[in-house]
C-alpha cells in the first residue's frame, strides 16, 4: 500500500485539501480537467492509509464505465483484496443490490423479479394506451417523472387536480399492478423502490448507515430528486459525504438532474464544507478563458476562480460556410489538417454536434476521403433483436410471471402459435392473479382449452421451460447460453430470419456467450446486462462522431463543434442548460477548439441566425479561419 507521502505528492493544495477531508459533510466543487478523478482516487487511498475499512466505503457513479475505471484505478494503487471489498457503482448497481437483499419487505415480488426495459415497458404502456386519450410517450414521461420524485401511483392520484392527471394517475397505477403481476420492475423502480424502503424501515436504514459509513458521490450535477435523496439517507447517520460535482456541467436536466435541489444541498446539510478543484489541467488557456467567457453569462450557478497553467494556446477558431455540405467539407479539411500539419492521429479528433440528423452529411464526407470514423453511443449492443430475444429466454426460465419475455418468446423458434391464441392465454392469466404463466399453460392443456395441434406445441414449449429451470443452476452462466441457443436452434432463426445478416447476427450471439464468461451465477449475468447503458466498441485510430451529450466526460487534442445556429442550440431548451452543454463541448478540447455553423440549411429558405453562445465567447480568445496557416 502506498504511504502518506506517495498519496499526496503529486496533488496540488487544492486536492490534497480534498483528500484529507474525510470525515463531515463535503461538497467539492471541480472544473472541468481538474483532475478530479484522481483526487477521488487518492482520497480513497487515503481513506484507506488511516485504517478506514474498504467494506464501508460507498462510492456513486453515474456510468458502469466510469464506475470499472475507479475500481481499475484504486485496485493498480492499493492492495487489491482491499479495493475489492469497496462497494462502487452507479446508482442502479448499488440499488439493485439493496433491493435483492431486502425486497421480501416490500411483500411485492418473488425471487428472481425481472428488469424491463424499454421495449418490455413499451409494450404494456401501447395497451394500456390503446383505450385512452393520453398517448404512450406522454404517460411514459409522467410514470418516470412521478417514480424520481418518489411519488406512488396513490400519492400521484391524491395529487391530481385536472381530468387529465388523474387519467395520467390510474394508468400509472394499471402500469404498476402489471408489473408487480409480472414479478418485474422497471429501471425507474430500482431507485424508487430503494428509496422507500429506507424511508419505510428504520431497520434496513440502520443496517447500511452502519454497513456505508463513507460515502461518495461523483458527478453529482447529474443527480436526480431520487438520487439526492438516497445520498442523505445513506449517510443520515454518520454524516460522512463527499459530493464532487460542477454545476456548469449539469446537462441531463430532461432525464431528472435536479440543479436547484443539488445547488441548495450546502445550505440544507448540517456543517457542509464546501471546497474547490480550480485548477484546469487539460486546455490551453484560450481554450479555459474563452470557455468561461461563455459560462459566466449563467445566473443559476455558483462562482469559481478557474485557471490553468498550460500554454496560452491558439485562439478558438469561428468560421461561418454557405451550407451544410460546405461546413462538412471544412470539418474534413480541419481533420486533414491536424493530421498531415500538426502531426495528430484521427483518434485525437473529435467532431461534435447538437443532435444526432446533424453526422449524415459529415459522414458521406468521410467516406469519400477514405478517413476512418466511428459514431460514439450508436445501436447498443443489447438492443439488437437478437440479444434481446436470448435475454428473454433466460429471464422467462428465471421468472415465469415474465410476461413481456413469454410473449417475445413463444414463437422462437416459430412454433404456429398464433395471436388469437395468445391473446387466450393472456387472459386467462389475467383471471388468474397470482398464478404464474407455465402454470396457467399447464391448466389450460390439462382442461385442453385449445385444439390438440395448438395444445401439443404449447405442451412442447412449457415442457422445455420447466427442464430449462430444473437445470439451469447446474451450468456456469457461459455454458447454459450456449446450451439454449443450441437447443432452440437459433442459428436457423437468424438465417431464415435474414440470411444477408446472418453471419454477423450470430456473431453477436456468440459474443453474449462470451460476456457470460465473466459470471458464476446466471441471475448476476442477467441483472448486469439490465444495467449497462451503452458498450461502445474501443477506438483504434478513428475520428470520434459523436454529441454534445455523448462527449461529456471525454477529451480530445483537437474538438471540432458544427452547427452553431441559434434555432439548434439553445433551440427552443432551456437556455442556461444548453448554455452548459455548449461549455461542456468547448471544454472537451486540449489544444484546438474549431466552431462552425451552415448559414443556409435543406427545407430553409432564409438565412439562420448564429448560435448566440459564440457572440459571448471574449473576443481576445477567438479568430477566423483565415489565421490558420495551412
Amino acid at each position: 500500500m502506498l504511504n502518506v507521502f506517495q498519496i499526496l505528492a503529486s496533488l496540488n493544495p487544492e486536492q490534497r485539501t480534498v483528500v484529507k477531508s474525510i470525515n463531515g459533510p463535503y461538497f467539492v466543487l471541480s472544473g472541468p480537467g481538474s483532475g478530479k478523478t484522481k483526487c477521488l482516487v487518492s482520497r480513497t487511498q487515503y481513506m484507506l492509509y488511516n485504517k478506514i475499512a474498504p467494506e464501508s466505503i460507498l462510492l456513486f457513479t453515474f456510468t458502469v464505465k466510469a464506475a470499472n475505471e475507479i475500481k481499475e484505478r484504486i485496485a493498480e494503487s492499493i492492495d487489491k483484496s482491499a479495493a475489492e471489498k469497496i462497494t462502487i457503482g452507479t446508482y442502479h448497481s448499488v440499488c439493485l443490490r439493496i433491493l435483492k437483499k431486502y425486497y421480501t419487505w416490500l411483500g411485492l415480488f418473488k425471487e428472481n423479479f425481472t428488469i424491463y426495459d424499454q421495449t418490455d415497458t413499451s409494450g404494456i404502456l401501447k395497451k394500456l394506451c390503446s383505450s385512452s386519450t393520453i398517448d404512450q410517450q406522454t404517460i411514459a414521461n409522467y410514470i418516470s417523472d412521478q417514480k424520481d420524485n418518489l411519488l406512488s401511483p396513490e400519492e400521484s392520484l391524491k395529487n391530481s387536480n385536472t381530468s387529465i392527471d388523474n387519467e395520467k394517475a390510474l394508468l400509472y397505477s394499471e402500469y404498476q399492478k402489471i408489473l408487480v403481476r409480472n414479478n418485474a420492475i422497471d429501471f425507474d423502480d430500482i431507485l424508487f423502490y430503494t428509496v422507500k424502503l429506507l424511508q419505510s424501515f428504520p431497520k434496513i436504514r440502520e443496517e447500511l448507515n452502519e454497513q456505508y459509513k463513507y460515502i461518495i458521490s461523483d458527478e453529482t450535477q447529474d443527480a436526480s430528486t431520487s438520487n439526492i435523496c438516497l445520498l442523505q439517507l445513506l449517510s443520515q447517520k454518520y454524516n460522512n459525504i463527499c459530493m464532487f460535482l460542477d454545476d456548469d456541467q449539469s446537462i441531463y436536466g430532461f432525464r431528472g438532474a435536479n440543479l436547484n435541489s443539488i445547488l441548495s444541498i450546502p445550505g440544507h446539510m448540517q456543517n457542509m464544507t464546501i471546497l474547490h478543484l480550480n485548477q484546469n489541467y487539460r486546455s490551453t488557456q484560450n481554450i479555459v478563458n474563452g470557455a468561461l467567457s461563455v459560462i459566466n453569462h449563467n445566473k443559476k450557478r455558483e462562482q469559481k476562480e478557474l485557471f490553468t497553467c498550460n500554454q496560452t494556446g491558439q485562439n478558438i477558431i469561428y468560421t461561418e460556410k454557405y451550407n451544410t455540405e460546405q461546413e462538412s467539407k471544412n470539418a474534413i479539411n480541419l481533420v486533414k489538417y491536424l493530421v498531415e500539419k500538426k502531426g495528430l492521429a484521427y483518434s485525437d479528433v473529435a467532431i461534435l454536434y447538437r443532435n444526432n440528423a446533424l453526422s449524415r452529411p459529415l459522414e458521406s464526407v468521410l467516406m469519400q476521403n477514405n478517413i476512418p470514423y466511428s459514431i460514439k453511443n450508436g445501436l447498443a449492443f443489447f438492443e439488437r433483436k437478437e440479444i434481446k430475444d436470448v435475454l428473454a429466454y433466460i429471464r422467462f426460465i428465471l421468472n415465469h410471471y415474465d410476461d413481456e419475455a413469454f410473449k417475445r418468446i413463444i414463437n422462437i423458434p416459430q412454433r404456429g402459435i398464433g395471436t388469437v391464441t395468445i391473446n387466450k392465454i393472456e387472459k386467462y392469466v389475467d383471471e388468474h392473479i397470482g398464478t404464474d404463466i407455465i402454470k396457467c399453460c399447464e391448466e389450460i392443456i390439462a382442461n385442453k382449452m385449445f385444439g390438440a395441434g395448438t395444445l401439443s406445441k404449447l405442451k412442447e414449449f412449457v415442457d422445455y421451460i420447466n427442464t430449462s429451470t430444473e437445470v439451469i443452476d447446474d451450468y456456469m452462466p457461459h455454458e447454459f447460453v450456449t446450451k439454449l441457443i443450441r437447443e432452440i436452434n437459433y442459428s436457423a432463426v437468424l438465417l431464415k430470419d435474414d440470411p444477408d445478416t446472418y453471419v454477423d447476427r450470430y456473431a453477436n450471439v456468440l459474443q453474449l456467450v462470451t460476456m457470460a464468461l465473466g459470471y458464476i451465477d446466471i441471475r448476476d449475468f442477467v441483472s448486469s446486462v439490465a444495467l449497462i447503458q451503452n458498450t461502445d466498441e474501443e477506438n483504434d485510430n478513428k475520428v470520434t462522431l459523436t454529441t454534445m451529450h455523448g462527449c461529456k466526460g471525454l477529451e480530445w487534442k483537437a474538438v471540432i463543434v458544427i452547427g452553431l445556429n441559434d434555432s439548434v442550440i439553445p433551440g427552443r431548451s432551456d437556455e442556461e442548460e444548453e448554455r452548459r452543454l455548449f461549455y461542456v463541448a468547448m471544454t472537451r478540447a486540449k489544444e484546438y477548439l474549431f466552431l462552425s455553423r451552415p448559414i443556409f440549411t435543406p427545407k430553409c429558405s432564409y438565412a439562420n441566425a448564429k448560435c448566440r453562445f459564440i457572440d459571448e465567447i471574449d473576443k481576445q480568445y477567438v479568430s477566423d479561419i483565415s489565421t490558420i496557416r495551412r
